[in-house]
């Protein structure tokens, strides 16, 4: 429209080929302005509704792997720093460093598969706190995290949990519930993405628990991810409950998916380290017997 009113060798063209338009526009040449201000308005929205609704990740998702590489390269750096310890303590050549250089107590000190599944529940942590806090929505991250041991169709433990200081709001009894994320994720072998836990609690047949009344939770969304390890019937599962509902996505599902698949690996690697170590009787390097 402004074309029109400025360049007349295009407006003699609309004039000729669509003589209507050019009335219309002629006719009410302010209206015609702020018309075309609402229809750009209108196409730049409905431009960015279908760039939302075609986007693979959720926002600020390109950062994702470059995020979860300095994650990896802080848990393989720690490995790295305790084989050089190890390495120059064998190399001193005292008593102490003979004792030392027998196979069984190499393979426990350079092992320590419960330090390494902490750090990577961590870095599963880091990497979500990280990526939701970009958000343009968010204003705080209240971000928990859990690694729960699932044994025989039960919740056995709560391996990790983050932040630390604040403690498991859910015991594992209730946990072991079979209408819980936890469980569904374990009895379906897929990742489990609750956008409105008050929601969920709603549906005649939900996929989330609490322990106490509805009145003492906030409504959240949640990510259950299993890992499947070599044991049968047991199972790693991730899980992460973010304190705004919504903030995770059903329509993301593969992308939460591919992240978490990278940590899963890793972590069925510590569990079988964890499992060899019970079978040789060698204590774990933190000190309990794993």
């Amino acid at each position: 429209m402004t074309h029109y009113f400025s360049i007349e060798k295009f407006a003699t063209s609309i004039r000729t080929n669509w003589p209507l338009i050019a009335s219309i526009l002629e006719a009410n040449p302010a209206l015609s302005l702020t018309g075309g201000f609402f229809w750009t308005l209108g196409l730049i929205w409905a431009r960015s509704i279908l760039a939302a609704a075609l986007r693979e990740g959720p926002p600020d998702w390109e950062r994702a792997f470059a995020l979860m590489v300095t994650e990896f390269d802080e848990v393989v750096g720690r490995k790295e720093r305790r084989f050089g310890e190890r390495l120059l303590l064998l190399k001193g050549g005292n008593g102490k460093a003979q004792e030392q250089s027998q196979p069984g107590s190499i393979f426990s000190a350079i092992t320590q598969p419960r330090a390494q599944l902490d750090r990577l529940t961590q870095g599963v942590w880091q990497l979500f706190y990280s990526l939701l806090s970009a958000s343009p929505r968010s204003k705080k991250t209240d971000l928990r995290a859990n690694l729960s041991l699932v044994r025989e169709g039960k919740v056995e433990q709560i391996v990790c949990h983050l932040p630390s200081n604040l403690g498991v709001r859910t015991s594992c009894d209730v946990l072991s519930r079979r209408e819980s994320g936890i469980m569904t994720a374990v009895r379906t072998g897929r990742i489990v993405v609750i956008e409105s836990t008050a929601e969920e609690l709603r549906r005649p047949r939900p996929q989330f628990v609490i322990e106490g009344s509805i009145g003492d939770y906030e409504d959240a969304s949640l990510i259950c991810y299993p890992v499947r390890l070599v044991d049968p019937d047991m199972f790693f599962v991730v899980s992460l409950l973010y304190s705004k509902p919504r903030g995770f996505l059903r329509r993301y599902e593969h992308a939460y998916s591919e992240l978490l698949e990278s940590f899963a690996l890793r972590m069925r690697l510590e569990y079988n380290l964890m499992a060899l170590k019970g079978l040789s009787g060698v204590e774990d390097g933190d000190g309990g017997s794993r």
